[in-house]
């Protein structure tokens, strides 16, 4: 999955409470704690990063690589969906 600049930090902190996880379902250890901990931090600087987003922030969110265009929307709304395209001849337009 690719991410912005503005999405590693919380992306980082996401990456190391799904090892902890994987780490406490391998060991004896009881990690939930920390887990909790870290779970409370991602969303508070998930919240504290869109709370203060700039123009160029928002900007990079709505060119988001990952971001679903129009044909992921119409997979959902019309299931048996078929582009038509071609003129009377039989080609595509320029």
């Amino acid at each position: 999955m690719e991410h912005i600049e503005l999405e590693r930090p919380i992306e980082e902190l996401r990456l190391q409470i799904a090892n902890l996880r994987k780490l406490g379902n391998n060991a004896e250890i009881n990690i939930t704690a920390a887990i909790s901990r870290l779970e409370k931090q991602a969303e508070k600087m998930t919240q504290r990063v869109f709370d203060n987003l700039s123009a160029w922030d928002i900007t990079q969110l709505a060119r988001h690589p990952e971001r679903p265009g129009m044909l992921d929307y119409m997979r959902h709304a019309v299931p048996d969906f078929m582009q038509l395209h071609g003129d009377r001849h039989g080609a595509d337009d320029a």
